[in-house]
């Protein structure tokens, strides 16, 4: 519990209700001049800090106003991920002092885990701004918190429970008391608060008691016939009107709503007029132990009240630990949901973490970054991701490492990761988390691309070229500085583990999608579909299905290609449909932004291809596209490449030589000619995809970045 202040009753209470510490700024004598407040608040920050870093706790109870309280221990929460509470005193939204700081206050108070509030309007207020609201009533304190008793003169005694506050109407109450002689009224709070004419007054029936530890201030309400408690505030809800009630005491109250709604019962009101406030301690005296009797049968009600509101908050906090999900962070060149992300993101999802995402932005995809999932924020950056002339992807990376770099610094500074995947595209992107890591985080540097492979393959580069040998550089010095690396294949961490990797660093998570949420029914009725889905680039070698099909077309003249995708080689693929003659028999069905709805349409075709051109990088591979038409139950022919036959041995697939146009056509044809064969290679490459399936292998990811134990599993060390 922290309070800027030298003593607040209700958060101490709230702490031993809590069983927690407690935290008061401030001692000695409060500032009074406004152009000192800054340095107070400078120095109540510090020390609540300080205190917070020593003693770590799992959650903090802070009171505002002052705002600045809430906003110190929010940013100390957020960096140490702990759960925030805001206790919010009455006037922190209506007084006029604080006035200007109720857009902050709805800002922040959407952020915690919950707000407290006195009353019902405060109550309604946050509602409708979305904030986790409790109404929790101040407790009532019983005799044997008061120190010792006080003595009594020979008149009745009043006793003004207040601080001399400006929102109390100190002036009046102090003339009604004059108005009274034949009662001894005394003044509770710091005399120095008080204008000079009024600090010495001249009534001798008034006596000023100065500021009074708490003990001594019950002891004085004790000791008085009657407590009065004034306030210009119409949405007050005095504590000392609590404290009366729990020592069973008669009450005059100002006729504030307030004040009414809660203590209608038990108490009088009056106007804040000296003639009003007087006639009413006159009567409340005179009908003292009627009065009692009301604020004894009031106390009971409001511990019941109190004992009902802890309970909630005691079970709003212990949901919100025992909920509160693992954070999340992927750093990715790749934009979202495009890729292979949408399904690790998915899988983080449904283990319980909170994931946040930090992207390239595409213009299809814009509107598509919540996906109406919980739990996931994405962030992109300004950068265009296309496939285009190697210089650009230079440009590209480099633009991803210069933005990216302070964004996640400052998220990282923000919250507290479990773990950051970063995608390697390019490999130095794993550096961008120099933060999160030195925060406690597992980095894992997640490679979807070979990239020295790639490099060479790209620009027709040697092994031994130097800027072949750069690429490697980079890899290996991102391997060595993540916690952590995943990769693809068996394949690429054996090339790893032959680079120098530590191969118990590196796991390998296949390229799997994330099974569709429903399988068409796949079938052969009707006129015979090749499909070929996903990013169109030459290394696809969608250019030998185009030279295969005149071949084709003169035994099966309703033959169609669809094409589900685009990228930089379909230009150069619809020009050579038109020189071949078979445009009329291609379907370009361009870019399918949702994934189920792209999936779906890959459903209906007869046979999918893979015809990946053996350039050195694609017979690395294992192209996701091949798993799906596993996944779907349709028949593939693909080219026969390492990376492939190491998953989906001969007869899974009907394999051809790369690059052998004549071989693919034949292929094709044994599948067009012989369905129930194509039935059959189906389903056993559905088998060999088992051991493979996202179902199979997605706990092998959770594990990767450290997050077992979330599933109740041992994390990763």
């Amino acid at each position: 519990m922290v309070g800027w202040d030298r003593f607040q009753a209700r958060t101490a209470a709230l702490a031993r209700s809590l069983e927690g510490g407690v935290l008061f700024t401030r001692a000695g004598a409060p500032v009074r001049s406004r152009w000192l407040l800054p340095l107070r608040y400078l120095a109540d920050t510090a020390r609540t800090w300080g205190k917070l870093s020593r003693e770590r706790p799992a959650v903090v109870v802070v009171t505002t106003p002052p705002v600045f309280a809430p906003i110190v221990a929010w940013g100390w929460c957020a960096l140490n991920s702990a759960r925030l509470v805001v206790d919010c005193h009455t006037g922190a939204f209506t007084d006029r002092r604080w006035a200007w700081s109720r857009p902050i206050h709805r800002v922040l108070l959407r952020r915690v885990a919950v707000a407290l509030v006195h009353t019902d309007s405060d109550r309604e207020l946050l509602a409708g701004w979305h904030v986790p609201v409790l109404l929790l009533p101040d407790d009532v304190p019983g005799e044997t918190e008061a120190g010792e008793p006080v003595a009594r003169g020979s008149r009745p005694r009043v006793l003004v429970a207040g601080s001399f506050d400006e929102t109390e109407p100190f002036a009046g109450a102090l003339a009604a008391a004059e108005l009274v002689p034949e009662l001894e009224v005394r003044f509770t709070g710091d005399p120095l608060r008080l204008p000079g004419a009024l600090r010495r007054p001249a009534a001798g029936n008034i006596v000023l008691t100065g500021f009074l530890d708490y003990p001594r201030f019950l002891a004085e309400m004790l000791a008085a016939d009657v407590v009065a408690v004034f306030s210009e505030e119409t949405n007050t809800m005095s504590r000392a009107a609590f404290e009366a009630a729990g020592l069973g005491q008669p009450m005059v109250l100002s006729d504030q709503p307030g004040l009414r709604e809660r203590f209608g019962s038990a108490a009088l009101f009056t106007a804040n007029r000296p003639e009003a406030m007087a006639a009413s301690l006159r009567e409340a005296v005179s009908r003292s132990a009627e009065l009692a009797a009301r604020s004894r049968a009031l106390k009971a009600a409001l511990v019941s009240q109190r004992e009902d509101a802890l309970q909630e908050l005691g079970s709003r906090l212990a949901a919100a630990a025992s909920a509160r999900p693992e954070r999340v962070l992927v750093v990715s060149g790749y934009p979202f949901p495009d890729h292979v992300i949408l399904r690790n993101v998915r899988s983080l999802l449904a283990a319980g973490a909170e994931v946040d995402v930090l992207c390239p932005w595409i213009s299809n995809l814009v509107g598509l970054g919540k996906e109406g999932l919980p739990g996931l924020r994405v962030y992109r950056l300004p950068v265009h991701h296309r496939r285009s002339h190697p210089l650009w992807y230079v440009f590209e990376y480099c633009s991803i490492l210069l933005l990216a770099l302070p964004l996640v610094s400052v998220l990282g500074a923000l919250r507290r990761y479990r773990s950051v995947d970063v995608y390697n595209q390019p490999d130095l992107a794993v550096f961008t988390a120099l933060v999160p890591k030195l925060r406690g985080a597992r980095v894992v540097l997640n490679m979807l691309e070979m990239n020295p492979e790639l490099t060479a393959t790209r620009l027709r580069l040697r092994a031994g070229h130097p800027l072949v040998r750069l690429a490697v550089l980079c890899e290996q010095a991102a391997v060595r500085w993540a916690d952590g690396v995943i990769t693809v294949s068996d394949t690429w961490r054996r090339i790893l583990v032959g680079r120098g990797a530590d191969p118990e660093r590196v796991a390998v998570v296949p390229n799997t999608q994330y099974p569709p949420e429903q399988k068409a029914a796949h079938t052969t009725a009707g006129s015979p579909v090749l499909v070929a889905h996903g990013v169109q680039i030459e290394r696809y070698g969608l250019q030998l299905v185009m030279r295969a099909l005149p071949r084709l077309l003169e035994r099966w003249p309703d033959l169609r290609f669809e094409l589900i995708g685009d990228g930089e080689y379909q230009s150069q693929l619809r020009r050579l449909a038109s020189e071949l003659g078979v445009a009329g028999q291609v379907d370009f069905q361009g870019f399918i932004p949702e994934w189920q709805q792209a999936i779906d349409r890959v459903s209906r075709a007869t046979i999918g291809l893979v015809p990946i051109l053996d350039d050195g990088y694609g017979s690395l591979i294992l192209p996701t596209r091949l798993i799906d038409y596993a996944a779907l139950g349709i028949p593939a022919v693909c080219s026969r490449l390492a990376a492939m036959e190491e998953y989906f041995p001969p007869g899974c697939v009907s394999y051809f030589t790369p690059g052998d146009v004549d071989e693919l056509a034949e292929r094709i044809e044994e599948l067009l000619d012989q369905p129930e064969r194509g039935r059959r290679q189906a389903e056993r490459a559905a088998g060999a995809l088992k051991a493979i399936s996202w179902e199979s292998i997605s706990d092998g990811y959770v594990d990767a970045l450290g997050l077992g134990g979330i599933r109740g599993l041992p994390a990763v060390a």
